[in-house]
């Protein structure tokens, strides 16, 4: 008498159970992959516009200063 000693096959119900969590780990790490992404996009927008701002200053003959959180442009007095 030999015995067959193959693992039991999982049912349609727990199969089902799998797919639909890993179905909502796929839709979280979309999710949190996307809010990554839009801030990213906004602190390289950020950054841009600063450069910007300051690189205009100093073209125009100014001196940039970031005082207490506010961008200013300092020219020399004459």
């Amino acid at each position: 008498m030999s015995k067959d000693t193959t693992p039991p096959q999982p049912d349609a119900q727990s199969l089902q159970q799998s797919s639909t969590q890993e179905a909502l780990l796929k839709s979280w790490l979309q999710k949190l992959l996307v809010m990554f992404l839009c801030a990213l996009s906004f602190y390289a927008g950020w950054q841009a516009h600063h450069s910007r701002m300051v690189r205009q200053c100093q073209q125009s003959g100014g001196k940039a200063s970031l005082a207490q959180d506010v961008f200013s442009c300092e020219f020399p007095k004459q």
